[in-house]
């Protein structure tokens, strides 16, 4: 794959940029490649008429590489300088919460099991701008896609994205809603209602001083017309995180509304309303205190009511596990940063992409580990163990991301090895199959290249295990590739 380059001290100047600017706008910079450069943009010359332009994928790379790592810092007015009393008395959680013990709450004692994968050769079987991949459906026919393409709103540059779904043994797209793009943001398909969950911004206006849009998330629903869609739940605050359970029953999301750091609310969803929202008990002062607060990012657990919280930005390293309906916390220790995280199908094991190094380091590997939330076993997956042979001994090594095979013992992975400092090499992705229990990594595809830009959002394994879809796109046209699986035992 033929990429193009910058030079280091071009890059050196947008990245202090982003940064600055990722103080000045949060919400339009949070893990968007797009809205950022577009930014970006404006601020070198806010007068000017800026056409929409694609940016490559070595610039998409660089540029989500380094807004992800970012750490989030969320605008509060007035913060505390105290200790801020917990949400609830009943609030079992402490400053300092205690280590998690094994087996942990609702784990299931059924083991993974070992099987024997037959893999076709990729199809391409969409090509478009770079659309994410959320996930297939229980139907295992459909994926939820989001293409993005680039567009101007009220005089500033940003992205429109559309959310579909993509059946790729048909090629057919079932667009079920239209919205601004600001970044990465959960959605989930909710399987009693047949229909899918997202956030999108509600602009407001633009400050005429700061020429900054004035955005608000609202909380909608589509059963499959963009034109006659729901609104769930309005006027929340665009960039604190929030998920879905995975069948898309319940919505968990956090704000800081004024009077403490954080509270965490849940929704449930029925007959496309949302009941009365409840407040989860748990003690603000794990959230940061004395003025600063860590925003973590949730992955819910299947089959329980916990949530893993974690955030590769955050001061320390701490990840904790949340009950929601108790508001219990503990600790998991992972030996470093977690970036990215996804149970497995059963909620038996948890895989996080780690960072053994300093904090938002450059050139720190990007390790796969997984936990046994029955034993509190860590398997560790090293990174060296994907990229050309001819580089396991030197350079960068990064899992890009990852799916989960329905046997809960395999997973496919992208990774990458690349160099660090004044260089010309461009980085390529390829396909791997990791069985996390005995180690082995497997290149499926030598002679194909892949692609990761975001975390979660460039390849998914059906959950009936017959179809693999990922991004291999070219350096001027995104594409989606589809490989058919046949499983047997070994």
């Amino acid at each position: 794959m033929k990429q193009s380059h910058k030079t280091n001290a071009l890059l050196a100047a947008v990245l202090v940029l982003i940064m600055l600017l990722l103080f000045a706008n949060q919400g339009m910079l949070r893990q968007n490649p797009q809205v950022a450069m577009d930014t970006v943009n404006s601020v070198i010359s806010p007068s000017a008429t800026i056409l929409p332009v694609t940016p490559s994928l070595h610039d998409l790379r660089i540029t989500a590489t380094y807004i992800a790592l970012l750490p989030k810092f969320p605008t509060i007015a007035n913060p505390p300088t105290t200790q801020i009393p917990p949400a609830s008395p009943t609030a079992t959680s402490t400053p300092d919460p205690h280590v998690c013990t094994f087996p942990l709450a609702q784990t299931t004692r059924k083991e993974a099991t070992s099987q024997k994968y037959t893999f076709s050769e990729p199809q391409v079987v969409l090509t478009g701008d770079y659309p994410d991949i959320v996930g297939w459906l229980p139907d295992n026919q459909n994926v939820i896609i989001m293409p993005r393409a680039a567009h101007r709103f009220d005089g500033i540059d940003g992205s429109l994205q559309t959310i579909e779904l993509f059946n790729p043994d048909t090629k057919e797209t079932h667009i079920y809603a239209t919205h601004r793009n600001f970044g990465e943001e959960p959605l989930a398909w909710n399987s009693a209602l047949n229909a899918i969950i997202y956030p999108a911004p509600n602009v407001l206006g633009v400050d005429k001083t700061t020429n900054r849009l004035i955005v608000t998330r609202q909380i909608r629903i589509s059963d499959g017309n963009p034109d006659t869609t729901q609104l769930l739940l309005n006027n929340l605050q665009d960039y604190y995180p929030m998920t879905f359970k995975p069948d898309g029953s319940q919505i968990v999301y956090w704000e800081n509304n004024g009077k403490q750091n954080y509270k965490l609310y849940r929704h449930k969803v029925s007959h496309e309303l949302l009941e009365p929202e409840q407040l989860i008990p748990f003690d603000p002062a794990l959230f940061g205190n004395e003025g600063y607060s860590i925003t973590y990012d949730m992955s819910w657990r299947p089959n329980a009511s916990q949530l893993f919280l974690y955030n590769g930005g955050s001061p320390t390293s701490q990840t904790l596990l949340l009950d929601a309906n108790t508001g219990r916390t503990c600790t998991l220790d992972f030996g470093g940063w977690v970036y990215f995280a996804r149970w497995s199908p059963n909620g038996r094991y948890l895989a996080v992409i780690t960072q053994k190094g300093p904090m938002l380091s450059s050139w720190s590997d990007l390790d796969l580990s997984v936990l046994d939330g029955l034993t509190g076993k860590l398997y560790r997956i090293d990174s060296t163990k994907v990229g050309p042979v001819e580089m396991k001994n030197c350079c960068r090594h990064m899992i890009g991301d990852f799916s989960w095979a329905p046997n809960n013992r395999y997973l496919i992975v992208t990774g990458t090895a690349g160099l660090t400092g004044t260089t010309s090499y461009v980085p390529i992705d390829k396909l791997y199959l990791v069985d996390f229990l005995s180690g082995d990594v497997s290149d499926l595809f030598p002679s194909y290249e892949f692609y990761t830009d975001w975390w979660g959002r460039s390849l998914a394994w059906s959950p009936d295990g017959s179809k693999i879809i990922a991004k291999c796109p070219t350096e001027t046209e995104g594409r989606l590739c589809l490989v058919s699986v046949q499983t047997g035992r070994k």
